[in-house]
């Protein structure tokens, strides 16, 4: 009380009149309604933070159409997951109208129904009298399809199976890098995309003895290279067949990269 009578009682106009604006702002800020509203919360980390964007062009520049919605915040069925990671490791499901379903709900009419079948052969998917292939995918069934897919099931049983040892495989390769959902969630689209991206930059695995104890041996190689022959590099750039950041480099026209 004291010092805001003291400043005030100064004989300066200026400084009274930019003490009134000060309280002024200060009123206004803190009735209900008058304040600025706080930012809507990010929808997704991983959107916001590129690495969907950064998945999404990879994938698209290896399998052509997506078989995922473009919405990354679209609902992603079991059906439709199982299709893309056939696609993924270059699989094509070829199974005949007449072929016995694995799963009752998954007639030979349903559009996913020789993914599954083949998905199913595979052991990518355990038996059951039901798939529910239209539901949508959770992180747990998400993880149980790329890591069976990749070689990594019998880590993840001795890890503890389902799901605890999927969970704990997919962290310890780094799948679940930049994915916003968790455990029992669904997973959108923009997840998926980044799942299949993190499982072709992890490392491929070789089962290397059966039986009562399995040992495993990671690969060298990523599945980027294993199933696409391609690799990836980190580096700057210095020149170009056309062009170079050093004053003394000559130039050739040759079909490479410095």
């Amino acid at each position: 009380k004291y010092g805001f009578y003291h400043i005030m009682k100064g004989e300066n106009p200026l400084k009274k009149g930019v003490l009134l604006l000060l309280i002024c702002a200060i009123v206004l800020a803190s009735m209900p309604g008058i304040s600025a509203q706080e930012p809507e919360a990010a929808s997704s980390t991983a959107i916001q933070s590129g690495a969907y964007e950064q998945a999404k062009s990879t994938l698209d520049a290896l399998l052509g159409e997506s078989l995922l919605p473009e919405d990354p915040q679209g609902i992603v069925s079991r059906g439709q997951f199982v299709s893309a990671a056939l696609r993924l490791f270059r699989l094509t499901p070829a199974a005949g109208q007449e072929e016995k379903p694995a799963f009752a709900d998954v007639p030979a009419t349903h559009v996913h129904f020789a993914a599954i079948q083949m998905a199913y052969d595979l052991k990518w998917i355990s038996p059951a009298d039901n798939f529910l292939p239209d539901e949508p995918v959770t992180v747990n069934e998400a993880l149980k399809i790329l890591l069976c897919a990749g070689g990594y099931d019998f880590m993840a049983a001795d890890w503890g199976g389902y799901p605890a040892g999927y969970v704990k495989v997919a962290a310890n390769i780094s799948l679940l890098k930049e994915v916003s959902a968790k455990a029992e969630q669904v997973v959108n689209a923009g997840d998926c995309v980044i799942l299949l991206d993190n499982l072709l930059h992890a490392e491929a695995i070789k089962v290397t003895q059966y039986g009562e104890e399995n040992s495993f041996q990671r690969g060298r190689e990523t599945y980027l290279e294993t199933i696409y022959q391609m690799y990836t590099y980190e580096g700057i750039v210095t020149g170009t067949t056309y062009n170079s950041l050093l004053m003394d480099a000559p130039i050739q026209r040759v079909d490479r990269i410095e």
